[in-house]
């Protein structure tokens, strides 16, 4: 009894945490279930098996299969069991449609909002130019890795909507952000900004003055990445790294806000609604990641648990700190993610 339970796990384990964590209105009557489990090489068969309470059979990937034809002949005592397996069924529906299309409308939800804001105040002034970085170097990315390694098309079609969605930010982002003094006037594209708001780095990336070298940068990555997917693309090494690359650079986006929120001891500024956003965009994500039977490399899931892990110290920092004016009161309010 203990391997059937072992390979209902490893095989199902959506339908595996269903049956324990689904209510029993019945448990004398789930002692009666036949339990279905899986024989090798031939797919679901039926064992006479008394099972403990709070066991149920395996579900079918779908609702029309998903109780076994020796449940359909239990009588009336039983309809509680059936029951549960029903919801088991609709609760993989769920997963299965409802959790990709939120994740290719994920971006425009997300950022929406953020290029009308810009473009209505003709003003950047708060917003973190590393989001839109972050953000297209992560997706640019992944694009690249479905290439090597085909992973569920949902995914690949939120990177594509992501990148869209990035760029329009960006464009929108350069042209209203606060001027240098004299920035048009400037013939040196890496010429360094100044002030409170820029701090030093090398060659003073992604802080330029000129709109066209950030457009350069991407074009140029994009083709060095083309050039090294015609030449490595079938090393199966250099398709992992790759794709642990694109997600790790994504699941950095909510340390800046985390190491703001901890120098100021304030989290004023950062809106609620905005995390409570991103918690639901984490558990839309996790639920899918690990619940779904579509194809979903191990580096989204340890990559998707890292930024949810961070997401939900957020919160932690808002319960600490919440929107006092903290150490440096009278500092103006900001978002480095969202602005």
């Amino acid at each position: 009894m203990q391997s059937l339970w072992a390979r209902l796990l490893l095989a199902r384990p959506l339908d595996f945490i269903l049956c324990f964590l689904l209510p029993t209105h019945s448990s004398r009557s789930l002692k009666d279930i036949r339990c279905v489990s899986i024989s090798s090489g031939a797919g679901l068969h039926e064992q006479n098996t008394r099972i403990p309470r709070r066991k149920c059979g395996l579900a079918k990937h779908t609702i029309k299969s998903v109780i076994p034809s020796a449940l359909l002949r239990l009588p009336s005592s039983a309809r509680s069991a059936r029951e549960i397996l029903t919801a088991m069924a609709i609760f993989r529906w769920l997963v299965t449609h409802l959790a990709p299309i939120f994740l290719i409308t994920s971006p425009v939800t997300s950022y929406a909002d953020q290029i009308l804001s810009i473009n209505r105040n003709r003003s950047s002034a708060g917003f973190s130019l590393d989001i839109p970085l972050i953000m297209l170097v992560a997706s640019i990315l992944k694009i690249f890795f479905w290439l090597g390694d085909r992973f569920d098309t949902a995914l690949l079609i939120q990177a594509a909507v992501m990148v869209v969605v990035q760029i329009l930010l960006l464009h929108v982002a350069l042209v209203n952000r606060p001027p240098f003094g004299a920035q048009h006037s400037l013939n040196k594209p890496f010429a360094g900004a100044t002030g409170e708001n820029y701090g030093t780095r090398p060659f003073n990336f992604w802080q330029w003055r000129h709109r066209r070298t950030y457009w350069e940068f991407l074009a140029y990555f994009t083709v060095v990445l083309a050039a090294l997917q015609l030449f490595l693309g079938g090393n199966s090494g250099y398709v992992a790294i790759q794709g642990y690359v694109a997600l790790s650079i994504e699941a950095t986006l909510p340390i800046p806000q985390i190491l703001e929120n901890q120098r100021l001891r304030s989290c004023k500024g950062f809106r609620l609604s905005v995390l409570v956003n991103w918690l639901i965009g984490d558990s839309f994500k996790m639920t899918y990641f690990f619940l779904s039977d579509n194809n979903v490399p191990w580096a989204f899931k340890l990559c998707g648990l890292f930024q949810a892990a961070c997401d939900c110290y957020l919160g932690v920092q808002y319960w600490m700190y919440g929107e006092g004016e903290g150490v440096l009161a009278g500092l103006e309010e900001k978002d480095t993610r969202l602005a």
